[in-house]
């Protein structure tokens, strides 16, 4: 039975509730079964990217520092635990300001800093001294190499 026999017959015409036309329910079938299709290549992008991600923090010989939307820290490396002194459970959750390495003196270009990256721009041959070690007052003063980017 076609689509328009079906809507002649009095079967059809006897019911409350109408159906889609067939070739309304297999236009229906191929767009989900190809949502479906990019769902999954999506997922799969998704998933190397962010093993990609995890990767270059974990293995950066770099010290790693990640901060969420209110400027705590939510992520460092390894390295960075070699370089300062500081275990992961121990920053956790700090305020950008109060991050143990950086001098008191130092303390206001923290907020420059963030409003200049939450302006979009980038902070690229910034000198900087930070605390090296935790029970010492060794201090290194080096150039910062790389743009803090923000979302």
């Amino acid at each position: 039975m076609t689509d328009k026999e079906l809507k002649k017959s009095s079967f059809y015409e006897k019911r409350s509730v109408t159906f889609p036309s067939l070739s309304l329910q297999e236009e229906q079938q191929r767009i989900l079964e190809q949502n479906k299709h990019l769902h999954n290549e999506t997922k799969s992008k998704l998933k190397t990217t962010t093993y990609q991600l995890e990767s270059f923090i974990t293995r950066n010989l770099d010290p790693i520092l990640i901060f969420n939307d209110d400027n705590q820290v939510i992520r460092t490396n390894a390295s960075f635990q070699k370089v300062f002194g500081w275990s992961p459970e121990e920053i956790m959750g700090v305020h950008a300001e109060y991050l143990p390495l950086i001098p008191h003196e130092r303390k206001g270009e923290v907020q420059k800093n963030i409003a200049e990256t939450l302006l979009g721009r980038y902070i690229q041959g910034f000198d900087y001294s930070r605390f090296y070690g935790r029970k010492t007052d060794t201090r290194a003063s080096t150039t910062n190499r790389k743009a803090v980017c923000r979302k």
